[in-house]
């Protein structure tokens, strides 16, 4: 069982090299990764925060997954400016609503944060990220796409918080390396610890 919170750049340089697209697909992919025993929540930012699926994650069964594939596939994927701020601080309260209300798998916790931008980031904002990660255990997956995207803060953010970052050119296969995320829990998925080994990317075959 996981909690996962997806959270998606849909800024206006996403309209660039098919971004917008392969986001969507990608968000979609990640989708068929869950089941009922897991719990998920969706959002997608620009400038600010510009939809989320629920406020507090919810069990991902086949009702509900049909649902959320509904909302993903609506909307602006490619739109305003970039705020990295606001959408992980949106992450963090829909993780602390989650935990307080009970809609939580009680085990791995990630956000899968997707950007092709470059945003204000500052020592403050990395701290308190880190701070938020390890009062809920929380992973990050963080995957910079294409040549504009600012690798420095999405390879930080990983690093600090016990994740994995991907740098994923326009021409990579972003779904495919999203969707592989969960490999990363699978050292402890038995016991429901947080277990974190070093394993081969099988799609890029990079030791990780």
């Amino acid at each position: 069982p996981k909690d996962v919170v997806i959270v998606v750049d849909v800024s206006g340089s996403m309209s660039k090299n098919g971004r917008a697209d392969l986001a969507q697909r990608a968000t979609l992919t990640l989708l068929e990764t869950l089941e009922w025993k897991d719990y998920a929540s969706i959002i997608l930012f620009n400038n600010g925060v510009y939809k989320v699926y629920s406020d507090t994650m919810v069990s991902v069964d086949a009702c509900t997954r049909s649902k959320m594939k509904a909302w993903v596939s609506t909307g602006d994927w490619a739109q305003g400016g970039t705020n990295f701020k606001a959408a992980l601080s949106e992450a963090f309260k829909v993780i602390d609503k989650s935990v307080q209300n009970g809609h939580t798998s009680m085990c791995q916790k990630a956000i899968l944060f997707l950007t092709d931008g470059d945003a204000e980031f500052d020592e403050a904002d990395y701290l308190n990220a880190q701070t938020k990660s390890q009062e809920n255990d929380i992973t990050f997956f963080t995957y910079a796409l294409g040549s504009g995207a600012d690798v420095t803060v999405c390879k930080r953010l990983a690093c600090d918080n016990r994740g994995v970052f991907y740098s994923v050119p326009d021409s990579g296969d972003l779904v495919n390396i999203m969707s592989q995320y969960y490999a990363f829990f699978a050292a402890g998925q038995e016991k429901c610890e947080s277990s974190f080994t070093s394993y081969v990317d099988i799609v890029t075959g990079t030791r990780l």
